[in-house]
């Protein structure tokens, strides 16, 4: 009786054992899981603007998605004209822009009093700079502007 009641104990012992050995194992499994899950997790994809006739890239953030880049001609006055791309959404088309200009531009800009472009780069051909936008027409838009500075220090002349 007594090998019994111990044959018993023991059975139940390891039941009781293997039982928990694998609910052991079956939570290791799981975390394995989740990391697992956790390594897939992706950083959204920045998004890159090329151009290529004036030779530069910048890079946005996912929440400029939906920007615009729309080109124009800015008048300087006695300083002359030049190409613009100003980048907005279709709330605000203009929250900031790098405009294009010669050399001898430039240099005529740097001895002009008023507000001027901020120099960004340049080429063998042109001198880019950046002006940004004073307002913005909602929350959304004061959210994008805040991002402006992080953009313009993406800038890469590129050829």
């Amino acid at each position: 009786m007594k090998k019994l009641i111990a044959l018993g104990v023991l059975s139940l012992g390891i039941v009781f054992l293997t039982g928990c050995g694998q609910q052991q194992n079956s939570q290791t499994v799981t975390d394995q899981n989740q990391n697992t899950n956790q390594q897939q997790v992706t950083q959204p994809q920045n998004i890159v603007y090329t151009n290529s006739t004036y030779g530069f890239t910048l890079t946005f953030p996912q929440t400029w998605e939906d920007y615009t880049a729309k080109n124009r001609t800015l008048d300087w006055g006695t300083l002359g004209t030049n190409d613009s791309i100003d980048f907005g959404f279709s709330a605000q088309d203009a929250l900031f822009n790098i405009s294009v200009h010669t050399k001898n531009q430039w240099e005529k800009f740097k001895s002009e009093e008023g507000p001027t472009p901020t120099y960004l780069g340049e080429n063998s051909q042109y001198v880019f700079g950046y002006a940004q936008a004073q307002d913005a027409t909602n929350d959304t838009m004061v959210a994008r502007m805040s991002e402006v500075q992080e953009i313009i220090k993406t800038f890469v002349v590129t050829r």
